[in-house]
């Protein structure tokens, strides 16, 4: 099958910022594996020139409180790359505010761009796929009517538009997909003509489960070993977490793994309670680091706030962790609270002291059911798995 995707987002190796979210990328390495023709382009967001003069704090602060990233290193115009078998084309669009839109005359532009690279490339897809709604909402129904094949959209935050216009869109597509069970059921209870929906879940991967068929995590112990992974910003409450934990008045590790305008406050908090042996700030390191630091961990916390998915949940269930994630955000659903692990509110600490007295309050045996029952939870999620999963919307 021939697959075009559009997305706003995509990590390019050596030309984007190492911490661009790889969710469309684990996608598209499975279908290639699975035998599909892929093109992936890449319709990167830029900025006026004047947008990029700042000092690098000022980008820090942004990325920290909105969660925009500017940044147009990986912006080369026609840059063409190829990401494990798939074509891959940057065609950067100007955007002249952040979360504004883009004027006709671009659009129009890059329909252009797009159809001359595939008329060039003799790629006649089957099937358009896109992800983030700008602009992919207004390029594909263009695209669909020239190629006559099916459509499928995925948002990755909530909507904020519900008017009619929305409606008829969003109904062009064959398929509209959403990063969580919260935004499908926010979007479904204010469009009542709205078909063929579906939760499009992200997958970690299937190496992860070579050596380990069944759960690895045994307790022996009371949980005093946690760990933090994610950006260290305001919306995933870094700070809350380790105050929650201080707050417990009890022994603990705290790994911290993540860099972010919060590691400040976070450093301060940590010299102000003498915690300097036993709460690590590591910053950034390799995924297979991560791993291994989730293998030696028994508790993860991740309460964070507009929360589309996050494959981090799952990467530590598979090594059996007792996982605190937020209600109401992309992991609610997936953590069903008190089976496989615990959800809180986003950001309360102390809901979040409530959940870690609790789970002190467990014997071995109910902790180990907790831990058994993550481990089988995120063999569901391989990146394979949800691969295949998500093509099958069009069957």
């Amino acid at each position: 099958m021939n697959i075009l995707v559009l997305t706003s987002v995509f990590y390019v190796p050596g030309k984007s910022k190492e911490y661009n979210t790889k969710i469309v990328n684990y996608f598209i390495s499975e279908w290639v594996d699975q035998g599909h023709s892929v093109i992936v382009v890449y319709n990167k967001t830029i900025f006026p020139k004047l947008y990029y003069l700042f000092p690098e704090k000022v980008y820090d602060f942004i990325e920290g409180h909105l969660g925009l990233v500017i940044d147009n290193k990986d912006a080369i115009d026609g840059d063409i790359n190829i990401y494990k078998g798939a074509t891959v084309i940057t065609l950067p669009m100007i955007k002249y505010f952040p979360h504004g839109v883009f004027s006709k005359s671009t659009l129009d532009n890059q329909i252009s761009k797009i159809n001359f690279f595939l008329e060039e490339n003799n790629f006649i897809p089957d099937v358009i796929l896109g992800h983030w709604d700008k602009p992919q909402l207004n390029l594909i129904p263009e695209l669909k009517k020239k190629y006559k094949c099916k459509s499928s959209l995925v948002f990755h935050s909530p909507l904020k538009d519900f008017s009619t216009l929305m409606e008829r869109k969003l109904n062009s597509f064959n398929s509209i997909g959403f990063r969580n069970a919260s935004i499908l059921e926010q979007t479904k209870s204010k469009f009542d003509s709205l078909n063929n929906t579906f939760i499009c879940y992200s997958g970690i991967p299937d190496s992860l489960f070579i050596d380990n068929e069944s759960n690895p995590k045994s307790f022996s112990n009371k949980i005093s070993k946690h760990i933090f992974v994610g950006g260290l910003i305001k919306r995933k409450f870094p700070l809350q977490t380790l105050q929650a934990l201080i707050d417990l008045n009890k022994d603990f590790t705290f790994d911290i793994i993540g860099q972010g305008s919060e590691f400040k406050k976070i450093q301060d908090l940590i010299q102000i309670n003498e915690l300097e042996k036993t709460v690590i700030l590591h910053g950034r390191i390799s995924r297979k680091e991560i791993i291994s630091k989730f293998n030696i961990a028994e508790c993860f916390t991740m309460i964070s706030k507009d929360e589309a998915f996050g494959l981090v949940y799952l990467e530590a269930m598979s090594c059996g962790c007792i996982v605190i994630g937020a209600k109401n955000e992309g992991i609610d659903g997936i953590i069903i609270h008190g089976i496989n692990g615990f959800l809180c509110e986003a950001g309360n600490v102390e809901e979040l002291v409530g959940i870690y007295r609790y789970i002190d309050s467990l014997s071995i045996n109910e902790l180990q059911k907790i831990s058994d029952a993550a481990f089988t939870t995120s063999k569901n999620f391989t990146d394979s798995e949800v691969a295949k999963r998500y093509l099958q919307i069009f069957n």
